[in-house]
């Protein structure tokens, strides 16, 4: 049923994974640096926000409407959630340690098993669990008031993130962000962004909110504004991390809808698929940093930074077809019906 109904959302997880890798590896750097903050440090922004809509869309809202089971499966999304997060938290270990980014204390692993994420990427995990929570409890209240405290949250964030440059000219509005980044690195976390994102797309769900065909006019405009903000926020050296935007959740909303308009069908392997990609590309792109300089290709495939993203692309899905062909011979061979009889 979901292939057939909502096959925007599902296809569009490829380019969403696509954008993830292209904000780690900076695609357009070596072209332009005014080119790629609007458009992979802008436009790719959209990516974290569409993953985290299609959660509230499809887990979060039926528990707004205490659909009979939906807590429950809530539940058990959320102990997936930490089993992926302590497996790729395991598979990183080495990578940290080899890198020096092991926590120094207590307090610094609290922090990043929190917020932070073990690994650059993993904070998106602990950021859904927490954010999650907080907007359960949020929507208790309605959507109208559930989405004007969230929205105030990420406009909190917002100045600790890619507005930080105004904020930081306020001597108390320092100090009192300086008193949050020693609990959490950065406000792009489950506290300031992933509530917002998540209750708009259980607001989409439960609503039946349709976009009209006028509406599709809006998200081209709105996404030229995105990339506009993002230069100028790079242009003015604004931001402590590049990843809140005003006209972000606006061109979401928008973009959103438009994906749910979309019929058709789409191949069931794509959600964890992608879902694996998220998780395995830093690794590639250690991989392919070290065959560059192994082979002397580095000039081609590192310092050429579009050909550098397209080669950690290919070999994060590469590695992402291989787990799920290993995945189904597992079930295959613990499904397959035992032969008697033979030795």
């Amino acid at each position: 049923m979901r292939r057939a109904v909502y096959a925007g959302v599902d296809w569009f997880r490829l380019p969403a994974a696509l954008l993830v890798i292209a904000i780690h590896t900076a695609p357009l750097s070596s072209i332009s640096k005014g080119l790629d903050a609007a458009v992979t440090y802008g436009l790719g922004r959209i990516a974290v926000p569409f993953f985290l809509m299609t959660t509230g869309y499809f887990l979060l809202a039926p528990c707004f409407g205490e659909k009979p089971g939906s807590r429950e499966r809530w539940r058990r999304f959320e102990r997936k959630i930490l089993l992926i997060y302590a497996a790729s938290t395991l598979l990183y270990l080495p990578v940290a340690w080899y890198a020096g980014n092991l926590p120094g204390n207590l307090t610094e692993a609290v922090r990043m098993l929190l917020f932070d994420g073990t690994f650059y990427h993993l904070w998106y995990f602990p950021a859904l669990l927490i954010g999650g929570r907080i907007a359960l409890g949020l929507g208790r209240a309605g959507y109208r008031k559930a989405l004007t405290a969230a929205g105030i949250l990420y406009l909190i964030g917002l100045f600790g993130d890619s507005y930080y440059g105004l904020t930081e000219g306020i001597p108390l509005l320092k100090k009192l962000y300086g008193y949050l980044f020693q609990i959490s690195s950065y406000t792009r976390n489950g506290i300031f962004y992933a509530p917002l994102f998540l209750l708009m797309g259980a607001f989409l769900r439960n609503t039946g909110k349709k976009i009209r065909q006028m509406d599709l006019w809006v998200l081209i405009p709105g996404m030229v504004l995105l990339a506009a903000e993002a230069y100028l926020v790079f242009r003015l050296d604004l931001a402590r991390h590049d990843s809140m935007y005003f006209s972000l959740p606006f061109v979401m909303y928008v973009l959103y809808q438009a994906l749910l308009s979309v019929k058709g069908t789409a191949p069931g392997w794509l959600r964890n698929g992608t879902l694996c990609v998220y998780v395995i590309h830093p690794l590639m792109i250690v991989l392919v940093r070290g065959a560059a300089r192994w082979t002397g290709t580095s000039a081609l495939l590192v310092e050429c930074a579009p050909v550098h993203w397209l080669a950690v692309s290919m070999a994060s899905f590469a590695a992402a077809a291989v787990y799920g062909v290993l995945c189904e011979r597992s079930r295959w061979l613990w499904k397959r019906p035992a032969v008697h009889g033979k030795k």
